[in-house]
């Protein structure tokens, strides 16, 4: 990337990147040939007569695989960080049911049959071609809605991570062959480098016990501390819980109006120069759950930013 920008939002993934999704490795198997069919291995497409053969990053484009590393924990770990615990015990437990013949055979029916011993394979041993007949079927028959529904968050973080995850340089190996160009173009020695709201922010990250209460008190805050309680408390007028467009508006119309205003964000300060273009990223720090806020049915996800201006400071 050549764009400088606040490093939560570069999204460059380390070589020893860990994984703590706490997935077992034949769960972690079942969902691996679950985004393999979702995004398979393709054969190279034809030249169809022209001279130019297809560039190298389409040819990488068409080998990749939704089964290839670190897809498979990336989609894991936002399952359990990020989906409520029914909805991630129901993608548990399909993926361990798909990882047994037994649970095979009940989810898959006759296709995971096979004239040669053990003439029961589980999902990961069956054919990319029938396990893409499998998913056909969830999707169709209404009995498998539980699995339908499972199958239908799998298949939406598989492409989200796929085509958002960045390598160390910060780029996504698949962004050259679909023509995506992310734009830095922006002069950044342009852009303003005082933050607007630097003289009355206080970003809790950066402190500790001993300096927010200084730091408060810069701010002209009077802060006393409850030893009973071992809390710190704030005397002010008015506290606002969130910095959208009604807390902000709010916040202004109170704090000219005389009053002492204190507004809580928990998401943090970035200004346009912090901002980096990278949806993974922007997604994981400026909304709410990263993002991905689904409802119990999972047939709707909601976008709700989640950082000092909300939703407006994203649009």
């Amino acid at each position: 990337m050549g764009r400088n920008c606040h490093p939560l939002l570069s999204g460059r993934r380390s070589k020893a990147e860990k994984h703590n999704h706490g997935l077992s490795s034949a769960e972690l198997l079942s969902l691996a040939s679950l985004c393999e069919v979702f995004l398979p291995t393709l054969s190279s497409v034809s030249s169809e007569g022209k001279e130019d053969r297809p560039s190298q990053a389409l040819e990488s484009f068409y080998k990749a695989s939704g089964a290839q590393a670190p897809v498979p924990d990336k989609v894991a770990e936002i399952v359990v960080k990020r989906l409520l615990t029914e909805a991630v015990i129901l993608i548990r437990v399909v993926l361990l049911m798909l990882s047994t013949k037994l649970g095979t055979l009940m989810l898959c029916g006759s296709l995971c049959l096979s004239e040669k011993w053990p003439y029961i394979n589980n999902f990961s041993s069956m054919s990319l071609e029938k396990r893409e007949k499998v998913l056909q079927k969830w999707f169709k028959n209404w009995i498998f809605t539980p699995v339908r529904i499972a199958f239908f968050i799998l298949k939406t973080f598989c492409l989200f991570v796929f085509f958002c995850q960045l390598d160390e340089n910060g780029k996504n190996p698949a962004w050259e062959a679909i023509d995506y160009h992310v734009e830095n173009d922006e002069d950044v020695s342009e852009v303003q480098q005082e933050r607007p709201l630097e003289k009355g922010i206080v970003e809790t990250m950066y402190e500790t016990d001993s300096t927010i209460v200084q730091s408060l008190t810069q701010k002209g805050l009077q802060v006393t501390k409850d030893s009973k309680q071992n809390v710190y408390k704030i005397k002010c007028d008015v506290v606002i819980v969130g910095s959208g467009c009604g807390g902000g508006v709010a916040a202004a119309v109170l704090a000219s109006a005389g009053q002492k205003v204190v507004v809580i964000e928990k998401g943090n300060y970035f200004t346009p120069k912090d901002y980096s273009l990278l949806e993974g990223p922007s997604f994981e720090q400026l909304y709410e759950s990263g993002g991905i806020l689904p409802t119990t049915d999972a047939s709707m996800t909601i976008l709700a930013g989640s950082t000092v201006g909300g939703g407006s400071a994203v649009n």
